[in-house]
């Protein structure tokens, strides 16, 4: 019901369990691809892009990273 709207929709997509569960939920009850958004970092143990990545392959949303 949440992911009912007039506007598109989007997901914070870390890679990490919680953020992944939503994502999937979201994209499974989605007709459309939704966007997923990712923030990297430089330092590469913080940088999380690469679980995201494989996140947003899995469930077949559209990947936006920063």
């Amino acid at each position: 019901m949440q992911t009912v709207s007039d506007v598109p929709i989007g997901v914070f997509l870390s890679g990490g369990i919680d953020s992944s569960t939503i994502t999937a939920i979201a994209q499974g009850q989605s007709s459309q691809k939704i966007p997923s958004f990712t923030m990297g970092f430089h330092e590469v143990e913080m940088d999380e892009r690469p679980y995201a990545r494989l996140a947003s392959e899995a469930f077949g949303t559209i990947p936006v990273e920063t």
